[in-house]
């Protein structure tokens, strides 16, 4: 039976970059607290099926932005007949691609992207989730991102995705954000490669307001269905029907 990671495993893939890092952690990260729970990713694209569906899954298109091993994936093919993954980790997506391997009913396509280069067909996609990456997601390409998703979805598309509720200053939660997240920039003047995850940047509100610089797009904020949970929110925006 195979191990999670021990803390000293971490440590050493902490010292790397941030791809790096997640390469040497591919074979080995469904083990860890680090993968999005399946539940999680099933309650919440049934809510988004619930408040915007039923597609016909044989004409529908998802994608899944920092797929990383491929969990969302498998739960966006029981919706769209076709499904893309983009990680910025090749050791993430040869997991990804293994789990998909003989699932003839879906067509998978994973390929490696960083997602500051992002480059999305127009009006391609019916679905677009990303789960547990905000905190890779820095502020000075984040706005950038988001454009590339709206014009990437179909009039009528759904982007959904999970977002942490603002702590309030000084709790339990804030204080132990705030102290990773500045350890971890300690550790990015100190060392050459640097390795980004922030807590604090997997924001409700900031994901909130970028949303709502974009014209023809409606946001939507839904407690965390079947098991709520008082720090998380679902966000989805939709694409306005109209905008064609």
């Amino acid at each position: 039976m195979e191990r999670p990671p021990t803390f000293w495993e971490l440590a050493v893939q902490a010292t790397t970059s941030t791809r790096q890092g997640y390469n040497l952690l591919a074979p080995r990260f469904e083990l860890t607290p680090y993968a999005t729970p399946r539940w999680l990713i099933e309650a919440c694209l049934v809510r988004v099926e619930q408040l915007h569906g039923p597609l016909e899954r044989s004409q529908a298109r998802g994608l899944d932005l920092a797929c990383g091993t491929g969990r969302a994936a498998l739960v966006l093919a029981d919706y769209c007949g076709r499904v893309d993954g983009v990680d910025f980790s090749p050791f993430m997506l040869a997991q990804a691609r293994a789990k998909v391997a003989g699932r003839s009913e879906t067509v998978f396509d994973f390929r490696e992207a960083d997602l500051a280069l992002l480059d999305l067909p127009e009006k391609a996609y019916d679905r677009i989730v990303t789960f547990g990456a905000w905190g890779h997601i820095l502020p000075a390409w984040r706005e950038q991102l988001l454009a590339e998703c709206v014009q990437a979805l179909k009039p009528g598309g759904v982007f959904a995705t999970v977002t942490a509720d603002p702590a309030f200053k000084l709790s339990r939660r804030w204080l132990y954000s705030a102290a990773f997240d500045y350890s971890l920039r300690l550790r990015n003047v100190l060392l050459k490669d640097p390795f980004h995850m922030y807590y604090l940047l997997n924001d409700t509100d900031q994901v909130r307001e970028m949303f709502g610089k974009f014209a023809g797009v409606r946001i939507r904020l839904e407690p965390i269905p079947r098991r709520p949970h008082p720090d998380l929110t679902l966000l989805v925006a939709v694409r306005n029907r109209e905008d064609s």
